[in-house]
């Protein structure tokens, strides 16, 4: 038998009724599957992880409804279920109904399905339970015509994941020997309670777990949320609430990027719970990176490390399942498919709302800046209870193609600012090529800056390099406050159209000298810092013999 069991998972963050906490004793024993799950998985896979513990659950415990002796015994130790079959039905069917809830502002849905040969017969008993208590239905098909067969799992899965999910077999992988497969799809879209900032033009360079730089998108917010850094895993602990509060992200930052596998193994021995009774509601400001992740694996080899083997073995025993006297069922694979999208409405609709940039924090604020790899999961309010579990290294959003530089941070330089102690500092022109503070573009036409607002992620420049000369109200380019704290980061990220044609190595080494320039400032130090641009007074018209798209020059800062 080929059991093929699909986490077809889409997070498109959600809405909630907000509701009052309901004690559930068992809740702790449930989620010690979740941590241990994902420990394994995350031990085997480097790379971004998700997955959908809650998905694995629902299907295991249909297997045990099938399973007699030692097959049965196996996975409802590993699931920390109760011995009683009728207790572990009522106790499970509790759990996903709370779950679940009544929420007409959300969309979560969970699903079930078996997929049996046309030649075979469930037994009517174990049928009859799916459907009593885990509402499963079954559909016959044809698994000697892979094509077809492989169509109607497909269409079932992406209907069950509103299209994120299109395809979770291939026609090449169904075996003309299978005669079941059990699957299950959790699906869950949404939105933050408080959306973030998700300005196309606010990146940042997040640091993998090679040390290489990883420019990305970050979408980010100032705002109250429970935060706490919790020191037997010397991480920070962030709690996003979604919209109306029913369900939750929580975030794991671990001090270095290069912990997080370490930080995936603590959490077997730390309870999700009781990290989210040490944070405590404060104001602080947040920054993390759009994301999304797509993620395939054959759970096979984790069960087995979970302890969960003789399924897979011919001692496996499913008597229970099918009428058949002389066929005997063993699991063949465990396979997985799961995605999830992060932006900062928390759907996958491309755009954003408003133009806010990085908040300018001043002495005490707390940050949560997410510039290295960490964990997450989403879980419910009610029981919380993990529905999906992840692990971020490498932010990859669709159509990305940016690569990964070495990042090694170089000695201060004395010439780039004055004195980083003092309340101001000046971009002198021989660290890098005049420039000023703007949201805007220099036109080509005209050197006004369209937009007023200043910003501290953008310089622009006109294409001989040279300061506009602020005459116009409309560009009131006044000193621009900035943190001590973000103005000294380690790294600044240099791009430019037609770099070589216009500034050849000259301006490129400039710009790279301006990029290697580092200083280290002390967490809990953030005194205000007012840069100034340099002035100049070169009158030349700078609109001759431009061309359109030549000209534009930038250089990011990022944290």
């Amino acid at each position: 038998m080929w059991n093929f069991l699909v986490l077809t998972v889409c997070f498109h963050l959600s809405t909630a009724l907000t509701l009052s906490r309901i004690e559930v004793p068992s809740r702790e024993r449930y989620s010690f599957f979740d941590t241990e799950l994902f420990k394994v998985l995350g031990d085997a896979e480097p790379k971004n992880v998700i997955t959908s513990p809650l998905s694995v659950k629902l299907l295991l415990a249909m297997l045990i409804e099938g399973a007699d002796e030692t097959t049965a015994e196996e996975i409802r130790v590993a699931l920390r279920l109760p011995k009683d079959k009728e207790a572990m039905r009522k106790e499970f069917n509790t759990w996903l109904t709370l779950l679940q809830g009544v929420d007409t502002s959300s969309d979560f849905r969970m699903a079930t399905q078996v997929f049996l040969s046309e030649e075979f017969r469930l037994n009517p008993r174990y049928e009859n339970t799916l459907e009593k208590y885990y509402g499963t239905g079954v559909v016959s098909v044809k698994f000697r015509e892979a094509k077809e067969a492989s169509r109607i799992i497909n269409k079932w899965a992406s209907d069950r994941t509103a299209g994120l999910i299109q395809r979770v077999v291939k026609e090449n992988a169904i075996a003309p020997d299978t005669k079941l497969m059990l699957m299950s799809a959790v699906y869950f879209k949404g939105v933050w309670s408080t959306s973030f900032s998700g300005e196309e033009r606010n990146v940042r360079c997040f640091y993998t777990l090679d040390k290489k730089c990883k420019i990305s998108p970050m979408m980010s917010n100032t705002g109250y949320y429970n935060y706490g850094y919790i020191n037997r895993l010397d991480a920070q602990a962030l709690q996003i609430p979604y919209k109306n509060e029913k369900y939750f992200m929580l975030l794991l930052l671990p001090s270095e990027g290069n912990k997080v596998e370490q930080l995936s193994r603590d959490l077997v021995h730390v309870s999700l719970n009781s990290i989210l009774s040490e944070i405590k509601s404060q104001e602080i400001f947040v920054q993390i990176p759009k994301f999304e992740i797509s993620f395939e694996n054959d759970f096979v080899e984790t069960l087995k490390k979970l302890q969960v083997s003789t399924l897979f073995s011919p001692r496996a025993n499913f008597s229970n399942i099918i009428l058949s006297n002389s066929d005997s069922l063993t699991v063949q694979n465990v396979l997985h498919s799961a995605k999830i999208t992060v932006n900062e409405h928390g759907s996958e609709a491309a755009g954003s709302t408003g133009a806010m940039f990085v908040p300018l924090m001043g002495g005490a604020m707390t940050s949560f800046i997410a510039n290295h790899p960490f964990l997450f999961f989403i879980m419910d309010s009610i029981v919380n209870s993990i529905i999906f579990a992840g692990k971020l290294t490498v932010p990859v959003l669709p159509g990305d193609h940016n690569t990964m530089s070495s990042h090694e941070p170089m000695k201060p330089s004395n010439s780039f600012y004055k004195d980083p102690l003092k309340s101001t500092a000046v971009l002198p022109s021989s660290t890098m090529p005049p420039a000023t503070f703007s949201q805007g573009e220099i036109s080509q036409s005209d050197e006004v800056v369209t937009n007023t607002v200043l910003s501290n992620n953008q310089i622009s420049r006109n294409r001989q390099g040279q300061v506009p000369k602020f005459r116009s109200i409309k560009a009131p380019f006044s000193p621009l406050k900035l943190s001590y704290w973000d103005l000294l980061r380690p790294s600044f990220y240099y791009s430019t159209k037609h770099t070589d044609s216009l500034y050849g190595h000259q301006g490129r080494s400039m710009a790279k000298k301006a990029a290697d320039t580092s200083f280290s400032s002390p967490r809990n130090v953030d005194p205000p810092l007012t840069v100034t641009p340099e002035t100049s007074t070169n009158d030349q018209d700078t609109d001759k013999g431009a061309s359109s798209d030549s000209w534009r020059h930038h250089i990011l800062f990022f944290s």
